[in-house]
């Protein structure tokens, strides 16, 4: 990201992989595993809440609200986490720094 080097594409590919079997995996869970908050759904959370703001760099093109299960859990993540809105705000910084790139 701070390299400015084009997005390798292999590497998009891959992620979306991996984002597809997220969101299976998902399917009918309110969390990573069943249904509690565990560290796993945290660890998630801050990996695809930094994807969500790497949508404004120019040729990364991975959208993670396209998947449904996905934007699911991330709702509901945002809900019931402790702490989320003070670390999104910090999200919301790296975003701006990353468009001004």
């Amino acid at each position: 990201v701070m390299s400015k080097t084009p997005f390798d594409p292999e590497q998009r590919k891959q992620l979306e992989t991996q984002l597809e079997l997220f969101n299976t995996l998902l399917a009918g869970n309110n969390f990573v595993i069943g249904e509690t908050l565990t560290l796993a759904d945290l660890a998630l959370l801050a990996t695809i809440s930094t994807i969500d703001v790497a949508q404004c760099l120019k040729d990364f093109n991975v959208n993670v609200r396209k998947y449904a299960h996905i934007q699911k859990w991330y709702e509901n993540m945002r809900a019931v986490t402790p702490g989320f809105k003070e670390n999104q705000e910090g999200c919301l910084e790296m975003k701006k720094f990353l468009e001004g790139q």
